[in-house]
């Protein structure tokens, strides 16, 4: 089971849509069984898969990673993240008939912004090693969660994060194998992505000096690899990315950070009117349709790296 974290600092860039679509490759391409894990509080990926009366009417009060965060956090115990998970989405109608793998969905809250409050404020203690043990265990809960899934149950598990670098999606990427950052190739959107690179590189060194110096033996080591940044919304011009994209393309990898060759060039609107089933699952032969090879090779990239 590997896990991959999506992250980035700024909204807008096709982060949901993205994530909805290559979990649908996953399952029907390569039939493997997915999780999807919304951990944004807009709960885009959510209300792609299914719709905002049936989130309101059987999710909204008991099951949405918000309650299960809330459990967590006022029990001592662990609480069982499979309580939270649902097949009930339309995409999985589609995937059985075809006879191909399964999404699962824990569902967001718009009210997740409180949960993140919550957990900051435990990060307390009158003495370092209080206070980082009060950090570890804040950091872990996603990856405690995620080792109650049983091994075999999934495939892959995708966290949608949101477009910040809060205590959740801290916890995200500590949990995950990996994270890709999806970005517009352009002067505001490329300009935080070195940031970000630098903030999980200062997570895992405070993770690894926390565990090292107090010798917290049981929590997870190692870091979560880069794959890749991912270009959305990318303009082409003549079947050539345009020269500024290219410009900003360049300007990330003299920096070292690895961008994806292939890239996402299309609006979020041109591609979400299909409510609840993601892009690539559309009947028609979209085998030969120019968005389906985008996410393709976007997807065949990220498993390789992986």
């Amino acid at each position: 089971m590997k896990i991959i974290s999506v992250i980035n600092y700024k909204g807008g860039v096709g982060k949901s849509t993205l994530v909805s679509n290559l979990g649908a490759l996953l399952s029907e391409k390569y039939n493997k069984n997915v999780l999807l894990v919304d951990l944004d509080p807009q709960a885009s990926l959510t209300f792609l898969l299914m719709s905002v009366d049936d989130w309101r009417k059987y999710y909204k009060n008991e099951r949405t990673i918000r309650t299960w965060f809330n459990n967590s956090i006022n029990s001592k115990k662990e609480c069982d993240i499979n309580e939270f998970i649902t097949y009930d989405l339309k995409v999985n109608r589609i995937l059985e008939e075809r006879g191909k793998g399964s999404i699962a969905l824990i569902p967001s809250h718009t009210d997740l912004y409180s949960i993140q409050i919550d957990l900051a404020r435990n990060i307390t203690g009158n003495k370092p090693r209080n206070t980082a043990r009060s950090f570890m265990k804040c950091i872990s809960k996603l990856n405690n969660g995620f080792k109650g899934i049983k091994d075999n149950k999934f495939d892959y598990i995708l966290l949608d994060c949101q477009p910040s670098f809060d205590i959740i999606t801290q916890s995200a990427v500590y949990s995950s194998d990996a994270f890709i950052i999806p970005t517009k190739l352009d002067y505001l959107s490329t300009i935080g992505v070195p940031t970000l690179q630098e903030h999980v590189n200062t997570l895992f060194n405070k993770i690894e000096y926390c565990i090292q110096e107090y010798e917290f033996k049981s929590y997870k080591t190692g870091r979560a690899k880069l794959l890749g940044v991912v270009g959305t919304m990318v303009k082409f011009r003549r079947n050539r990315e345009v020269i500024l994209n290219r410009q900003y393309r360049d300007q990330l990898q003299k920096q070292g950070i690895r961008v994806l060759n292939n890239s996402i060039k299309v609006c979020e609107r041109e591609i979400d009117n299909d409510i609840q089933i993601p892009y690539v699952m559309k009947s028609g032969n979209l085998k030969n349709d120019e968005l389906y090879k985008e996410f393709e090779g976007v997807l065949e990239e990220i498993l390789y790296e992986l």
